[in-house]
C-alpha cells in the first residue's frame, strides 16, 4: 500500500511538473505547445525600432522644402509668363526674364547676375544666381534675391513694380518675348 501511495505521489508530481513546463530536460522530451516562445513583445519592439529607422531614413531635408506651400501653380505660371521680357529702370538697371523658360538676367551698375527665377504665392519673385557663392563673393550681395510683386500692368505702358524691404522699384517693359 505504501508503494502504491508512493507511486501515485510520484506520478502526480511528474504530471504536475510536466504540465507546468518542468521536467522536460530530465526525460529528453519536448512539448511543442509549451516551448514556443511568445514573440509578441519582441516583435513589437522590433517593429518600433524598424519604424523609427524608417522614419529617420524617409524624412530627408529636401522634403521640408518641397512641402512648403508655394501657392497656386497655375497662378504662379501665369505670372511667370507675364514677366517674360526685358524690364528696365533706365539704361543701367534691368531684368531680363526669358526667352528660355525660367532663365533670367539682372544687370545694374555694380553687378550682373545670370540665373533662374520663379514666382511663389502669385506675388513673390525669387531670382537665384547660377553660381551663388561666386556671385556673393564677387559682389558682396546675396545670390538669392526675393521681391514682392506689387503690380504688373496688363495694358500699355506696361509696368512692373517690385518691392524689396521698404524700397519700391518701377520697371518698364522694353522688349517682350511673349506671344
Amino acid at each position: 500500500m505504501k508503494s502504491i501511495a508512493q507511486l501515485l505521489l510520484i506520478t502526480l508530481i511528474a504530471f504536475s511538473l510536466q504540465s507546468c513546463g518542468g521536467g522536460e530536460k530530465g526525460n529528453n522530451t519536448t512539448d511543442t505547445t509549451n516551448t514556443t516562445p511568445d514573440t509578441s513583445a519582441t516583435t513589437n519592439t522590433t517593429e518600433k525600432t524598424d519604424n523609427s529607422k524608417e522614419n529617420k531614413d524617409s524624412t530627408p531635408t529636401e522634403d521640408k522644402t518641397t512641402q512648403k506651400d508655394t501657392g497656386d501653380a497655375e497662378k504662379n505660371g501665369i505670372m511667370e509668363r507675364t514677366l517674360t521680357g526685358v524690364w528696365s529702370q533706365g539704361d543701367m538697371t534691368s531684368f531680363t526674364f526669358g526667352p528660355e523658360a525660367n532663365r533670367c538676367a539682372y544687370t545694374d551698375p555694380a553687378a550682373d547676375l545670370k540665373g533662374t527665377y520663379r514666382v511663389e504665392n502669385g506675388n513673390t519673385l525669387i531670382v537665384e544666381a547660377d553660381n551663388k557663392k561666386e556671385y556673393e563673393k564677387n559682389t558682396g550681395r546675396k545670390g538669392t534675391m526675393i521681391y514682392k510683386i506689387v503690380q504688373v500692368t496688363e495694358q500699355p505702358p506696361y509696368q512692373l513694380i517690385l518691392q524689396e524691404g521698404e524700397v519700391k522699384m518701377t520697371f518698364k517693359l522694353t522688349k517682350s518675348f511673349g506671344d
